[in-house]
C-alpha cells in the first residue's frame, strides 16, 4: 500500500477515466442529437437534464454509501468499476437508441430512462469507485500524484480526441442518425474496454 505502484496499474486507472470522457461527450453532444436528430423540444430537453441532474444529486450520495460498505478480496472500490464496465457501455450507447417513430412523450420517457441510467446511476458508481480508488490504492502522496496525473490525461486527453473526431466519424459514417448510433456505440465499445 506504500510501496510504488506498477506501470499497468497506473495505466489501468487512467484508463478508467474513460467514463468521464463519455459524461463529457454526452454535455458536448447529447442536446443536438436529441434536438437536430430526433426532433425533441428544446424545452423538453433542458426539463430533462434540470431534473436529471437533481437525481444525481441523490445518487452520488448513495453511490458513496454503497462504496463505503462494500467488502469483497477484490476491495472496496476495484470491483465495482470492473462490474459496471460492460453495463456502462451497454447503457452509453442505449442514450442514442431513441426509437423515431414514437411519440414526442414516448421519447422523452426513454430519453429520461436511458440517460439517467448511465448518468446518475451507473457513472456515478463508476465515478465515486474510481475517485475511491485513488486513495485506497497507495498512502504515498506522490504515487497518488502519478495516478491522478494519468487519470488527467486519459480524462482531458481523451475528451479532446473524442471531441475532435466526433464530427468527422459521424460524416464518415454517413451523417445521419444511424451514423450517430454507430460512432456511440463504438464509443460504449471503448467505454466498457478501458473499464475493464
Amino acid at each position: 500500500m506504500n510501496g510504488k505502484l506498477k506501470f499497468t496499474e497506473k495505466l489501468g486507472y487512467g484508463l478508467a477515466a474513460l467514463s468521464g470522457v463519455s459524461n463529457s461527450l454526452l454535455g458536448a453532444f447529447l442536446t443536438m442529437f436529441y434536438t437536430d436528430n430526433i426532433g425533441m423540444a428544446v424545452g423538453a430537453v433542458g426539463t430533462m437534464f434540470m431534473i436529471s441532474k437533481l437525481f444525481d444529486g441523490i445518487t452520488d450520495l448513495i453511490a458513496g454509501n454503497i462504496v463505503d460498505k462494500t467488502k469483497t478480496k477484490w476491495g472496496k472500490a476495484r470491483p465495482w468499476i470492473l462490474w459496471l464496465s460492460v453495463p456502462a457501455g451497454l447503457a452509453f450507447a442505449l442514450i442514442f437508441m431513441v426509437p423515431q417513430n414514437a411519440s414526442p412523450m414516448s421519447q422523452l420517457v426513454y430519453a429520461f430512462l436511458t440517460y439517467n441510467l448511465f448518468s446518475s446511476v451507473i457513472y456515478t458508481m463508476v465515478g465515486v469507485a474510481q475517485t475511491s480508488l485513488l486513495a485506497l490504492m497507495t498512502m504515498d502522496g506522490i504515487e497518488r500524484g502519478g495516478l491522478a496525473r494519468y487519470s488527467m490525461l486519459f480524462g482531458l486527453g481523451g475528451t479532446m480526441l473524442a471531441s475532435s473526431v466526433t464530427f468527422p466519424f459521424i460524416a464518415k459514417m454517413g451523417g445521419d442518425t444511424t451514423a450517430w448510433r454507430i460512432v456511440f456505440a463504438i464509443y460504449g465499445f471503448i467505454l466498457a474496454a478501458g473499464l475493464m
